[in-house]
């Protein structure tokens, strides 16, 4: 059963600090206004994401001052002046309309006016013109225009695979207990890549090559570039698989970032070749703890 919404759980947001994503987009309750400025802004910012990978946009939490990208305390939106029914009216001036949207009103305390609008916006399979006639998807937390190519990619999502990576770094801490107590050992890091078939067509054949800085790449390790990770098996759309786990340098942690990127490239059957690069310091580092427990040896 999906979690509803309701003032705890746009509460809980607010408290663990969720950061807003490709996915997520907080917005004061400024936002909404009834003058022409307000409403194309609201339309180009959920035609972004729907052309992007969908998600939510939270009307009615404003950003943390010092922190930004952080939620920041509820801002409610007076339901009286700016209604559900108005903000549906505003959405469906998107070109062509987007379907399975969703909007939740989310009452705030005891008032009868102040709510918390969430706008759920599915991932679109077709691109979605915002009320100026412009083309929008999400980049680094805003909505940026899109060009040409990335319009045609996005309507051709219905008819090729579309394989999309994602990129996270582990720090995994080692502390192995004994008699003596605890010893840790030196972090070690690994890249884990995922894929997902964003598309409505299966893939049955996916090379994806990976290039990583030498100076990042473990000592064991050899050269990426030219090495395709190839899946055999079919990727169905939806879906989400992990392709490679790649071990980095156990300096990492110690490396200056900077100008250091990532860049691959992705064959999926039919569809046309797609390749990019990420800065590493834009890779979310998580930090995994592995506990070894010594059992003490019985002598008899």
């Amino acid at each position: 059963m999906a979690e509803i919404w309701d003032e705890a759980r746009v509460q809980r947001y607010i408290d663990d600090g969720i950061e807003e994503s490709l996915n997520l987009d907080y917005k004061a309750a400024g936002a909404l206004a009834k003058t022409d400025r307000k409403r194309r802004e609201i339309t180009k910012d959920v035609s972004a994401m729907a052309n992007s990978d969908g998600g939510f946009i939270i009307y009615g939490v404003s950003e943390d001052e010092n922190y930004k990208h952080l939620p920041g305390q509820i801002d409610p939106v007076n339901r009286k002046d700016l209604s559900k029914e108005w903000l549906e009216q505003v959405i469906s001036n998107i070109r062509p309309k987007v379907d399975g949207l969703l909007i939740y009103p989310v009452p705030i305390g005891n008032s009868n006016t102040d709510v918390v609008y969430v706008v759920e916006i599915p991932k679109s399979h077709t691109a979605h013109q915002a009320m100026d006639k412009r083309y929008y998807r999400r980049f680094n937390f805003e909505s940026v225009m899109m060009d040409d190519y990335e319009i045609r990619d996005v309507m051709n999502r219905e008819q090729h695979p579309q394989i999309e990576l994602d990129f996270k770094i582990i720090r995994s801490r080692f502390i192995s207990s004994d008699l003596s107590g605890e010893h840790e050992t030196e972090p070690q890091f690994r890249l884990e890549i995922h894929a997902t078939n964003s598309g409505r067509v299966y893939a049955q054949h996916t090379d994806i090559h990976i290039e990583i800085p030498p100076k990042l790449q473990h000592s064991n390790s050899y050269s990426l570039w030219d090495e395709p990770e190839t899946d055999a098996k079919p990727m169905h759309p939806g879906r989400r698989y992990q392709v490679r786990v790649v071990a980095l340098s156990n300096d990492f942690d110690c490396i200056l970032l900077d100008d250091l990127y990532l860049k691959w490239i992705v064959s999926a059957d039919n569809a046309p070749k797609s390749e990019g690069n990420v800065a590493f310091s834009a890779i979310k580092v998580s930090d995994s703890t592995v506990r070894i427990l010594h059992e003490p040896m019985n002598i008899d």
